[in-house]
């Protein structure tokens, strides 16, 4: 098992991520608004519906509104929520330079990966965001909403091609 892999089991024991749960049932989540005062009488049932949610227990609830707005769905919350807090603390602005091996940069709350998702590759002449008309450079990923955007894409791109929506952060179960 990798170190990195065994940390982030045990932080997410310590946080009380990890439950069991039955095939038959689904965990719970509790969603409550941040605000529990009466809206005022002119506000409109769209901005009714923006009264930001804080889901009680999960890390980064900044970015929980945020998450669910991009398209990101509230089953996939908790893990997501997870990932960015194991991945940047929550951070927006975080670069890391350092720990990849083969020089590559991981930026923004979700740590993506700039040599495999946003700079042209063989694979991509563009990077594989741009073409999906996510971001423009590079550097749009450390913008909160740009980079849950890329999230968002790259779960999707991983359980087409990898059957697991979070391959990208080795979140995966291993046979």
């Amino acid at each position: 098992m990798r170190p990195r892999f065994v940390i982030l089991i045990v932080g997410l024991i310590s946080l009380g991520f990890i439950a069991k749960v039955s095939a038959a049932s689904a965990p719970s989540i509790e969603i409550r608004p941040v605000e529990t005062t009466a809206l005022p009488s002119n506000t409109s049932t769209t901005e009714a519906a923006r009264i930001p949610l804080v889901i009680r227990g999960l890390p980064c609830p900044k970015w929980h509104d945020l998450a669910v707005e991009v398209g990101i769905s509230i089953d996939d919350l908790p893990i997501v929520m997870a990932i960015i807090h194991r991945e940047s603390r929550c951070l927006p602005g975080k670069i890391n330079k350092t720990l990849n091996r083969d020089g590559s940069w991981d930026l923004g709350l979700s740590q993506v990966n700039d040599r495999s998702w946003c700079k042209k590759n063989r694979w991509n002449p563009i990077g594989y965001l741009q073409a999906q008309g996510i971001i423009e450079t590079c550097e749009d990923l450390l913008d909160p909403e740009m980079n849950l955007r890329s999230m968002l894409a790259l779960m999707i791109y991983s359980e087409a091609n990898a059957s697991c929506r979070f391959a990208p952060w080795k979140w995966c179960d291993r046979p």
